[in-house]
């Protein structure tokens, strides 16, 4: 039970790291100008991208488990409360 905590919460992390500035950071504190730039850019989006997806699968598969077996309607506290707490929640 705890491993699906677990994917849901790093699933989510994943995704909400995604969207962090990284190559923006990284060219500024490199003091790295064009063409370099670039391709730092680039490089760092697409694993940024990469994270996203990998985030949104973690999480929608245990999005989908939990919608099985629970309903869509309960679905949304369920994943908040497994979220906050790190344990699933009963399942009928």
């Amino acid at each position: 039970m705890r491993r699906r905590a677990l994917r849901l919460r790093a699933g989510i992390s994943l995704f909400v790291l995604s969207w962090f500035p990284f190559a923006q950071l990284i060219i500024w504190v490199s003091d790295v100008t064009e063409p370099d730039a670039g391709r730092i850019r680039i490089t760092v989006w697409t694993i940024q991208f990469l994270m996203g997806l990998i985030g949104i699968a973690l999480a929608g598969a245990e999005t989908f488990h939990l919608a099985r077996s629970l309903g869509w309607r309960h679905t949304p506290t369920a994943l908040w409360s497994m979220f906050r707490t790190g344990r699933a929640p009963q399942q009928t």
